[in-house]
């Protein structure tokens, strides 16, 4: 006997009476072929996306990341500028006031950049003055690569 397409009130009725236990058990069961259809449909759909997304995300949409640069932006002009023997406002007016000064040691002053790239790896260097008598005595450079590096009096 052939299932019907959607089974219902009227349609269960006129089974009754002309089909067997057997046949209502398994029309009971499995729904109709309507729902059975479905049923599989909706099975290779989802076995679909699993095999999609366990072949990684790459096809999926990322958040967009900026490029965040803090700290003293210096050229290296003015870098090579700054010599031994100037004054904490000589220094000043060449290449600006630090970001931070030591709290330990004022005669110290640091200047920091830093540039975090998107999804790289972040650049970062530090030039600093050191000071003594309120004059300029030592100067470290750590990424900006100017001739001043390692000079002292």
């Amino acid at each position: 006997m052939r299932l019907p397409e959607q089974v219902n009130y009227r349609t269960a009725n006129k089974l009754i009476n002309h089909t067997s236990s057997a046949t209502m058990v398994q029309i009971l069961l499995t729904g109709t072929t309507r729902v059975r259809h479905r049923k599989s449909l909706t099975a290779i759909l989802l076995a679909a996306i699993m095999t999609l997304t366990g072949c990684g995300t790459w096809w999926l949409p990322r958040p967009h990341r900026i490029e965040i640069q803090q700290g003293n932006i210096l050229t290296t002009d003015d870098l090579v500028r700054v010599e031994n023997g100037m004054t904490k406002i000589e220094v000043i007016n060449i290449i600006g006031k630090p970001i931070t000064t030591s709290v330990f040691d004022d005669e110290r002053w640091d200047y920091i950049y830093s540039l975090n790239r998107s999804g790289g790896k972040p650049d970062s260097k530090r030039f600093t003055v050191f000071f003594q008598n309120d004059k300029v005595y030592r100067i470290e450079d750590d990424g900006y690569n100017t001739s001043a590096e390692g000079e002292s009096s």
